[in-house]
């Protein structure tokens, strides 16, 4: 039999990064909750379930609007 030729696994594709700028602490744990929310929302649909890590610090104090 012959050698069957082993495919490489496929690179994802890589956008730029979107950058947002805001104002207040309150700002950017308002975008991150929705953010968040989105995110588990299309996992949850897509997978059944979702799951997030945290580093810890001041994170979760702004994580607190979830």
């Amino acid at each position: 039999m012959g050698k069957s030729k082993q495919q490489a696994p496929s690179k994802p594709i890589m956008t730029s990064p979107k950058i947002n700028k805001l104002e207040t602490e309150e700002h950017v744990a308002d975008a991150l909750a929705a953010y968040v929310a989105d995110l588990s929302a299309k996992s949850i649909a897509n997978h059944g379930s979702f799951s997030v890590v945290l580093s810890g610090g001041s994170l979760i104090d702004t994580m607190r609007y979830l």
